[in-house]
């Protein structure tokens, strides 16, 4: 129950927030009530008074807001209509995030989980969403040499030399892994191979009991026992075709794009490509050409970066975008 009403919390300060965004000449709590009706239902005074402890929080994150009673004079010179909040100084963007590592941790644990966990589709894509961000807006959060880092706690990959093995000598591993419902279930896996995507590592095996491949993340592992069953190689895998990086997710069919990108940016688009396969994309002087299952991941990447790509085809794509930029536009309409 405390962490769906934290969530709605968080949600509720995000709008509010992206609403005085989009109002910056203030709005009476008349209107942010029939605006975030499901937000601030019930009676005006009290939902008002639960506004108000939104008010600090939104002044906490760097948003205050001056209160101008009915009928006091606003600063375009009209008179109040009931509360009316006001943004004090000009609204940019929040501070910025500032994590040390046992927070980054326990972040990037709880929005691991819940992508991985998701109630549904919608719920998913919003969880990829935020991570995106968050690893996108804050460098820091990946690198491993830093203080505020987005990868696992260090020392989480215990099991490495017993997966190592039994990958090498063909050897079925007894693993516990937790399952969707947090349980701590054995799993019977054979070991086809390694990848990593952002400091994260992960076993890429054929799991017996759902007869397909599946990914195993190595700081989830909770124990690893190699055991003496051998299994034979699959000549038709091979781990170049296997990939944690978010364009690769399964969202919808293979599509093609080509991209013209600022030279000068090349470095940052490089950031971004890093551990997608190579035989996804390719680079030809300023022009890229990719292979996606997730447009929208490339979507995210170019609105963080709105003077990197210069281009964009062939038609279908640039029609993507443009539905994608006007959803974007529906959702947080004035």
């Amino acid at each position: 129950m405390a962490h769906e009403e934290g969530m709605a919390k968080m949600e509720r300060l995000g709008c509010l927030y992206l609403t005085f965004l989009n109002h910056p000449e203030g709005l009476s709590f008349s209107k942010i009530k029939e605006q975030l009706a499901p937000a601030y239902a019930g009676d005006a005074e009290s939902a008002r008074r639960k506004f108000e402890r939104d008010k600090d929080e939104l002044g906490a994150l760097g948003m205050e807001l001056d209160y101008f009673a009915e009928g006091q004079a606003l600063p375009n010179g009209n008179l109040a209509r009931g509360h009316v909040y006001i943004p004090r100084d000009e609204i940019e963007r929040l501070p910025d995030l500032k994590l040390n590592q046992d927070e980054a941790s326990a972040l990037a644990g709880i929005l691991l989980y819940a992508i991985e966990n998701p109630s549904n589709a919608r719920d998913q894509e919003l969880y990829r969403s935020a991570a995106a961000k968050l690893l996108y807006k804050t460098p820091a959060l990946l690198a491993g040499d830093s203080n505020e880092h987005w990868a696992p706690v260090q020392g989480r990959a215990d099991h490495l030399p017993e997966i190592l093995g039994a990958i090498q000598k063909r050897l079925v591993l007894q693993i516990h892994y937790p399952g969707r419902d947090g349980s701590n279930s054995e799993r019977e896996v054979e070991g086809r191979g390694l990848i990593s995507h952002r400091g994260r590592w992960c076993l890429v095996a054929f799991a017996r009991d759902a007869k397909a491949i599946r990914y195993f993340y190595l700081d989830r592992i909770t124990k690893a026992k190699m055991t003496k069953v051998s299994f034979k190689p699959d000549p038709k895998f091979s781990i170049l075709n296997h990939s944690l990086h978010p364009l690769t997710i399964a969202i919808h069919d293979s599509v093609k794009m080509q991209l013209t990108f600022d030279l000068e940016s090349k470095d940052s688009l490089l950031d971004f490509l890093a551990g997608l396969p190579q035989k996804q994309w390719s680079i030809s002087g300023n022009s890229l050409s990719l292979t996606t299952t997730n447009r929208a991941a490339l979507f995210g990447f170019m609105l963080r970066n709105p003077d990197l790509i210069l281009a964009l085809g062939p038609s279908d794509a640039r029609k993507a975008y443009q539905d994608h930029l006007e959803s974007i536009r529906t959702l947080y309409a004035k």
